[in-house]
Order: C-alpha cells, then sequence, then structure tokens
C-alpha cells in the first residue's frame, strides 16, 4: 500500500491451503534469499514456498520456524520493502507470541544472525523474545 508516494506494506494471498482465513506476514529482509531459506530448513524450520522471483521486484520465500510460525524471506530488487516505518498508519514493530521462545530464539538466531538477546523478565509477564540486526 502507498502512502505519499512512498510503499507502507504489501498484500499476497496466503500460499498454505491449511491456513485461516485472516493472517499478516512480517517479511525478514536478506541478502540472499535462497541462502537463508536453506539456512532456516537446515535449522529445523520448513520452506513453505520458493524461494522464487517476484516479477522483477526481488526474491521471496515463506519459512517456517520450529514453533510453527510463518515468515517470509525479502531480498530486495527494485522493490526495497516498507519505506515508511515507525509513524501514523505505517509500521511499526512485529512480535511472535509462542509457548517455545528457546528454540524460536534458536532459530532466528541461525537464520537472520540476529543476536538473540533476553530482556529482563518480570513476574507477571511472559519470557519475550528479541531479535536485534
Amino acid at each position: 500500500m502507498l502512502a505519499t508516494g512512498q510503499t507502507r506494506r504489501g498484500h499476497q494471498a496466503e500460499p498454505d491451503p491449511d491456513a485461516t482465513d485472516f493472517w499478516w506476514n512480517v517479511f525478514f529482509a536478506t541478502d540472499d534469499c535462497d541462502a537463508a531459506a536453506a539456512r532456516a530448513r537446515d535449522a529445523g524450520g520448513s520452506i513453505i514456498t520458493g524461494p522464487m522471483d517476484v516479477l522483477d521486484q526481488g526474491r521471496t520465500a515463506i519459512i517456517k520456524d520450529t514453533t510453527g510460525a510463518q515468515c517470509g524471506l525479502w531480498q530486495a530488487g527494485p522493490h526495497i520493502g516498507c519505506e515508511i516505518v515507525n509513524e501514523p498508519n505505517a509500521l511499526l514493530r512485529n512480535d511472535l507470541v509462542t509457548a517455545e521462545p528457546g528454540p524460536a530464539r534458536d532459530f532466528y538466531v541461525a537464520v537472520f544472525g540476529h543476536s538473540g538477546a533476553k530482556p529482563p523478565a518480570k513476574a507477571e509477564q511472559p519470557e519475550l523474545l528479541v531479535c536485534g540486526w
């Protein structure tokens, strides 16, 4: 979707026939979609679709982590992805809510090289997974 002539978010059909009718999917930027998909598979995840070219705009894949959470990979071509973030009517943040934060953390560290840092937990809050570039 465009606002002020800049990309705020994108849309596509759900590739998984067993998924619910309503869903969001976050796409993580990667310099090499094929290599990131292979790392996801090697880390115990699965590749749902792709890697494949999206016309001449970039390359994509949909993967599932070891806890079953789905996300996308995006290797930019002319279309880099969201150009506006962290302001009204734009992408602000993405969260993974999972009962298995340990395996999820290990997966995203292996695939994307995130730090896997754990913020201090409070007794009334579930464990949070913070992944930083």
